[in-house]
């Protein structure tokens, strides 16, 4: 994954208020963009070449809106 396609996903991202099992929000990372989407592609793409995901990758929330 390149660089762009990471800040064209954050810029994708919902401005909702809830945050991710990390903790961190949409909002947060929208803001932030500029200063991490380097290390988020690094990131990324290490696991991807290692075929190692950390398991607070593979955590999710979900809910249902009424």
């Amino acid at each position: 994954i390149s660089q762009s396609e990471v800040a064209n996903i954050i810029k994708a991202l919902n401005n909702k208020k809830i945050c991710g099992i990390d903790g961190t929000s949409d909002e947060f990372l929208k803001c932030c963009s500029p200063s991490i989407e380097r290390l988020l592609t690094l990131d990324f793409n290490n696991c991807m070449d290692k075929n190692t995901f950390p398991d607070n990758f593979k955590i999710v929330k979900v809910f249902q809106e009424w």
